[in-house]
């Protein structure tokens, strides 16, 4: 599994009036990207459900996270996401 780490998280109302919430990742790329040429690593911004938003704190910024997908009629969802440290 590619380690990731938390960069940024915010949570904010839609125009419809709806909660949302969105943590911003680097995930470095697995040896098969390197090979491929990939250099570097990947930002993502992932939304959140308001239970997994719950988790992070001023202090998870920074931090390594593991993130926990299922896959769904071919789609990856995230389901869960844990602030493993460092």
């Amino acid at each position: 599994m590619a380690k990731s780490r938390l960069v940024g998280f915010k949570s904010f109302k839609s125009k419809k009036g709806t909660q949302c919430n969105m943590a911003s990742v680097i995930t470095d790329y697995t040896p098969a990207e390197i090979a491929k040429g990939c250099i570097g690593a990947e930002c993502q911004t992932i939304f959140l459900s308001d239970a997994t938003a719950a988790k992070i704190t001023a202090e998870s910024i920074g931090k390594e996270v593991e993130l926990i997908y299922s896959i769904r009629n071919g789609r990856a969802y995230l389901e869960d996401l844990n602030i493993v440290g460092k």
